[in-house]
């Protein structure tokens, strides 16, 4: 049996603490900062603990949105820092995900640090395609372990390949002064669609898919609109025909835990570490949901079944 931690967005500020007694000065800003770290911490801790207790772990995935200032072009890696300094407590193994938020160099020099560790049974296997490090194959045991980057921003589109090969209307290309604004929605290359195609058909293990953007839709008006993979539709109809071979497609960047089987293709969502979004079908825009706390899902895979179990830590409050 493979089991793993799901975890997501954890949006980690430059200056956030995970000192729990005392608020530092810096008002509202600070106090958010401090609250995600606060939050990750306790995430981290709280599976440190299972673990301690006898649970079993494989390893843990974060499914991007690891920071929420690195995708600024002036940032100098500190949140980034902050965020792995929290992670590292936990000593097992380890999948990131680039994602919107996210800077993709940070993420694969710490992916690298993983895959190079003494020990660690995570083999990697192949870039999708050798220029987009971000998306990857692996493997764990029996199981090939897919890792997808679908953030626009990865590589320079020009206004041509998005007029071409997409219609996203809130994706843009980076800023010309090399800003690269966090588009809510993913998009993923023909040349990605027709590998990923290529490495299911000659695969012969499971396969567990990691990423950020949800690649189906979710029946919540807001999320449907704006936050998918564009062309999720093209990437479900791959795995649709694979699916006797994908154990589920596991993503973060809703802020709210859904599980999903569309075409015999298991979808599941991590809460937020951060703070939970409001997902009814009814919403046009996103709202904060009364479900607080952090949340972090526990995945146990096999041959007949997959079992998700979801767990909520007590939110972090000032006096």
């Amino acid at each position: 049996m493979l089991r793993f931690i799901h975890i997501s967005d954890s949006h980690i500020e430059a200056g956030g603490s995970t000192n729990n007694s005392s608020v530092p000065e810096g008002g509202l800003q600070c106090d958010k900062a401090c609250k995600n770290a606060r939050e990750l911490r306790s995430v981290i801790d709280a599976i440190n603990v299972k673990i301690s207790e006898g649970l079993s772990v494989d390893f843990l995935a974060h499914t991007g949105d690891i920071c929420n200032s690195d995708d600024k072009k002036n940032d100098n890696g500190s949140s980034f820092r902050s965020a792995i300094s929290i992670m590292d407590s936990c000593e097992i193994e380890k999948v990131y995900v680039n994602g919107n938020h996210d800077n993709l160099s940070y993420v694969t020099n710490v992916r690298d640090r993983e895959f190079s560790r003494v020990g660690n049974k995570m083999e990697f296997e192949k870039y999708l395609t050798p220029e987009l490090t971000g998306s990857y194959s692996a493997r764990f045991d029996n199981y090939r372990i897919l890792v997808l980057d679908a953030r626009p921003q990865r590589v320079d589109f020009s206004a041509e390949v998005f007029s071409k090969n997409t219609s996203i209307s809130s994706c843009s290309s980076p800023e010309p002064d090399g800003d690269q604004p966090a588009d809510p929605a993913g998009y993923l290359l023909p040349t990605e669609l027709n590998r990923i195609e290529e490495l299911l058909d000659e695969c012969k293990s499971q396969v567990v898919v990691f990423m950020h953007y949800p690649p189906v839709k979710l029946d919540c008006s807001w999320v449907d609109r704006n936050m998918c993979v564009s062309n999720g539709e093209q990437l479900h109809k791959i795995f649709a025909a694979h699916a006797d071979k994908i154990s589920g497609v596991f993503f973060g960047h809703v802020h709210h835990g859904i599980q999903a089987i569309v075409d015999n293709v298991l979808y599941v969502s991590s809460g937020a570490v951060s703070m939970q979004f409001d997902t009814s079908a009814h919403l046009q825009k996103h709202e904060i949901s009364l479900d607080s706390g952090a949340k972090f899902s526990l995945v146990a895979i096999d041959k007949q079944r997959v079992i998700v179990k979801q767990y909520s830590i007590g939110c972090f409050e000032t006096d």
